[in-house]
């Protein structure tokens, strides 16, 4: 096993699973998001541009892409494809290509993740109580962002899954299960994303520090798994002729740490580093305990250092550090004094309730002005008629159906001039953050006269539950729907345009 760290305690944890109390939070969690996924947050610009390759997959248009800066013919090679290629599976399967069904799939996958991770973390006797299985899920809960991963169609839900699968790995009594485990760590986490290769690798090295018996040949093997995903990824792309846009689309564009800090914002990070930095300075913990603790520090705030470090801690990438974090807070909590005990669950609980609880009610609060089902309606109206249309990413979802070729985000620098000239339609924000989405920015680049001919909410519309909570919207740069469509004009009726 390389390390009592991670070597179970007995046979009867080699084979356990959750305990009930754990499933049943889960379930319930599971079955609360998926009953609001497709309103209980906007959609962002990145949903419609890790979708729409798989999407376009399942519409028999070839794995290609109409939102990335790369043309629409060529293999999709804009990010690491491992998710992609799960989302063709899953809407090969289900075919569920709405919104809701997309999130569904980022609900599974989480949930199941963070399943292996405990059966994981009970394994290697990090948890040996029901209470401390959930005590790690409501720190989760309890997190402002580790939970976010099961609401949005990104990567990372699928990384929370290979993280689980990752420990379960090592959590395994036969040392050839144990081997390829590792190796099939390294090459999923080069496929899913170069996020989990950093995380993989910072929890190794954290292993590596606190281990008694270093554990080499699960780093190795993790190490030539990375390195057969690089080359498998190389030659694919290199075959297919695109391995300069994935190396452009990867490498290219350097990153603006100080507007990429927001996973920091997170107080449960805080609060759970205090915990254990506080423990490890007055001496609460004993060895064992203290081995665990730092090993999470290492992985929780020690990882989130190093993403800081590369450019990039942006929110969805924070719960890479948490749920280490949280793990770490859980297993060393019964050995806490019992006069420390309640002042630390009072310090622990109000981190969690002015996290993920205080976000929740929000994005609640603003669930009637947020329906995703009116947006489609207005937009499938506003672009009645179109045969090709740009569109906010937002509204992406929304305009599939509409009968118009659809085009977002990153796009129009690759379009030929034939393609931009037959846009006739745009729907945007007129207040969106990102300048190259902007209607002056979009409308300039598509040239010509435009007006106006529709507005998102239309007069009328359903505003928040409660307006004395509108305050609360402070804790998102996500805003509600709000899009102007606007309509080309012809030559001859030229001037009345934009």
């Amino acid at each position: 096993m390389g390390s009592s760290f991670l070597k179970p305690l007995s046979v009867e944890n080699t084979v356990s699973v959750m305990r009930p109390i754990s499933w049943v939070i889960l379930a319930l969690c599971a079955f609360a998001l998926l009953a609001v996924l497709s309103d209980f947050r906007v959609v962002m610009g990145d949903e419609a541009a890790y979708a729409d390759p798989a999407l376009r997959w399942h519409d028999g248009l070839g794995f290609t892409s109409i939102a990335w800066e790369q043309a629409s013919n060529q293999l999709w090679a804009s990010n690491c494809p491992l998710y992609a290629l799960v989302l063709s599976g899953w809407l090969t399967m289900t075919g569920l290509d709405s919104l809701w069904g997309l999130r569904a799939l980022s609900v599974l996958l989480y949930f199941v993740g963070i399943s292996l991770w405990t059966i994981g973390c009970r394994r290697a006797g990090w948890f040996q109580s029901a209470l401390q299985e959930a005590g790690f899920i409501g720190l989760l809960l309890g997190s402002l962002y580790a939970t976010a991963p099961s609401q949005y169609i990104r990567p990372e839900a699928l990384g929370v899954a290979l993280l689980g699968f990752a420990l379960l790995g090592q959590t395994a009594t036969g040392a050839r299960s144990r081997a390829l485990a590792a190796f099939a760590s390294g090459f999923l986490a080069v496929l899913a994303g170069f996020q989990f290769v950093v995380a993989l690798g910072v929890f190794g090295c954290a292993w590596f520090v606190v281990a008694e018996e270093k554990p080499w040949s699960t780093l190795v093997l993790y190490g030539l798994g990375g390195l057969a995903g690089s080359i498998a990824l190389l030659v694919v792309y290199s075959w297919a002729g695109v391995l300069d846009v994935f190396f452009h689309a990867t490498f290219g564009s350097s990153g603006n740490r100080m507007a990429q800090w927001h996973g920091w914002r997170d107080p449960m990070l805080w609060a759970g580093s205090l915990f254990l930095l506080a423990g490890l300075i007055f001496r609460l913990w004993p060895a064992r305990e203290k081995r665990w603790a730092v090993a999470a520090l290492l992985s929780g705030p020690g990882l989130a250092m190093v993403f800081f470090a590369l450019s990039k801690f942006p929110q969805y990438y924070a719960p890479l550090a948490v749920i280490p974090l949280c793990t770490g807070v859980a297993a060393v909590f019964p050995v806490l004094s019992p006069t420390l005990r309640p002042s630390a669950v009072v310090f622990l609980a109000v981190a969690g309730m002015v996290g993920f609880p205080l976000s929740a009610l929000m994005n609640w609060n603003l669930m009637p002005a947020r329906l995703h089902g009116s947006l489609q309606e207005w937009t499938r109206e506003t672009l009645r008629g179109s045969k090709s249309a740009f569109v906010d990413p937002s509204v992406y979802f929304a305009a599939r159906g509409s009968g118009a070729q659809v085009y977002t985000q990153f796009v129009l620098n690759t379009l030929s001039a034939e393609e931009v000239a037959g846009i006739d339609a745009v729907v945007l924000s007129s207040s969106h953050s990102l300048s190259y989405l902007q209607p002056q920015s979009v409308l300039g680049r598509l040239g010509g006269y435009w007006e106006i001919v529709g507005l998102y909410p239309p007069a009328g519309h359903v505003g928040p539950r409660f307006p004395a909570l509108e305050f609360l919207t402070r804790l998102s740069y996500a805003p509600s729907y709000q899009f102007q469509t606007w309509r080309r004009v012809p030559v001859g009726a030229a001037g009345k345009g934009e």
